[in-house]
């Protein structure tokens, strides 16, 4: 048996705002776009929101806003999507490779234990991708950020 990839929700109602949007002025751009971003916004407490053309562009915008770069590790699972690795090899970070358990298909903690060292620090979320926090003793090179996307 073969399991869906996922399963689309589309209503009248979105197919007629994306008609509505295809036959306006600003297809990529404009007051859709300003009350998509004020709407999310709002969902998530007044934070500012951003939107991107792909999740590869968000990606990128993230680390990038976070600073990752040359002397930075990014551990990641292979078992995802490429720009999670190709983002940050893009920004110069090292890509450094975890296994995932075979019991929830998600990183193995175990695994990213294996590749980072002492002196390294780290930060694990099984929702997100963050960095991992500095400490005033360790050095941009020994920082490693884990990703579970």
């Amino acid at each position: 048996m073969m399991l869906p990839y996922g399963r689309q929700s589309i209503s009248e109602e979105d197919i007629e705002a994306v008609t509505a949007i295809l036959r306006g002025d600003w297809l990529t751009t404009g007051p859709a776009v300003a009350a998509f971003e004020t709407a999310i916004s709002e969902l998530t407490g007044g934070h500012r929101v951003v939107s991107c053309t792909s999740g590869t562009a968000a990606l990128h915008i993230a680390y990038a806003s976070l600073g990752v770069g040359p002397g930075d590790e990014v551990v990641t699972t292979p078992m995802t999507f490429v720009a999670t690795a190709s983002c940050a090899a893009m920004l110069g970070a090292k890509v450094v490779f975890a296994d995932v358990d075979e019991a929830t298909a998600l990183i193995d903690p175990a695994a990213v234990s294996a590749v980072v060292g002492d002196t390294s620090s780290t930060s694990s979320d099984s929702s997100a991708t963050r960095p991992a926090s500095r400490s005033p003793t360790k050095g941009r090179g020994t920082r490693r950020s884990t990703s579970t996307a």
